[in-house]
């Protein structure tokens, strides 16, 4: 018994430091964002996802490209390679994907803003929807 509670115990420990880890990274990109703020170009924020997510709700002013036409159509918002670019979805990963595609575009100040919720707090914008 007191071996399956101290497992139970490791096991919550290393899920708990897991986690923390996972979160803590964020903060990286918050700073990177609040960094790019500071900048005297323009911002853009750039919802990555699919246009069914997009009408569930996005951020207030962003616009829409899905993750893979980025590359495509980025030029239709900026053609300026130093402006500042916020990408986000619903976990960080497509945007992920869609910074790197900008990044190898030349583009200098693209960052990801994670998840809705993330990039919502990050950004201090409010939820809207069509």
């Amino acid at each position: 018994m007191v071996t399956i509670l101290l497992n139970r115990y490791f096991l919550s420990t290393a899920l708990l430091l897991l986690t923390l880890n996972i979160i803590a990274q964020p903060a990286e990109t918050h700073q990177s964002i609040k960094d790019g703020q500071q900048e005297e170009t323009s911002m853009l924020v750039i919802d990555v996802r699919t246009p069914a997510e997009w009408h569930t709700g996005h951020l207030d002013g962003a616009e829409h490209i899905e993750w893979q036409d980025i590359g495509e159509k980025i030029d239709q918002l900026t053609s300026n390679k130093h402006d500042n670019i916020y990408l986000y979805c619903r976990s960080g990963n497509r945007s992920g994907k869609a910074v790197k595609i900008l990044q190898q575009q030349g583009y200098t100040n693209v960052f990801n803003a994670g998840g809705l919720d993330q990039a919502r707090l990050l950004l201090e914008r409010n939820i809207v929807s069509n």
